[in-house]
């Protein structure tokens, strides 16, 4: 069967309990629609002759902010918001964020360590490499 506008990644799993395919599955939502978007804009990035800048962090709203960006280029980022749940490991999806940075040779990776407000001046707040340059005053 084929429907125009839907795109299916089969991933298979072991059978498990209810609750925890629910967590695994939510899990693995995220893991490949972040994929999808990292290899987008890292091909975007390269394909403009820019190197990527890798930023995770983690705001009061319980969401982790990932942007690609490019040091010097304030125009050509995006971002994927990973809204967490209650049982998600968050040590677990930065390991696997760093795993994917690393096989798309991306070098210059950060997760910040603290937790940043969801909003600065009523927008959301999303990192960029410009926001990593100099004495990082812009992260307060």
């Amino acid at each position: 069967m084929h429907t125009d506008g839907v795109t299916l990644f089969p991933i298979a799993r072991p059978p498990m309990p209810v609750m925890q395919a629910m967590v695994a599955g939510n899990f693995a939502r995220f893991e490949v629609a972040l994929q999808v978007f990292a290899s987008a804009q890292i091909r975007r990035l390269r394909e403009l002759g820019k190197d990527p800048v890798a930023i995770m962090s983690a705001h009061d709203n319980g969401e982790l902010h990932v942007t690609l960006s490019a040091e010097g280029d304030e125009r050509n980022w995006e971002a994927f918001v990973w809204p967490l749940a209650a049982l998600d490991n968050v040590a677990l999806i930065e390991a696997n964020f760093r795993e994917l940075m690393a096989e798309c040779q991306v070098r210059d990776v950060h997760v910040l360590p603290e937790v940043y407000p969801e909003l600065r001046d009523d927008i959301p707040l999303f990192f960029t490499a410009n926001d990593l340059s100099g004495d990082r005053a812009t992260l307060q």
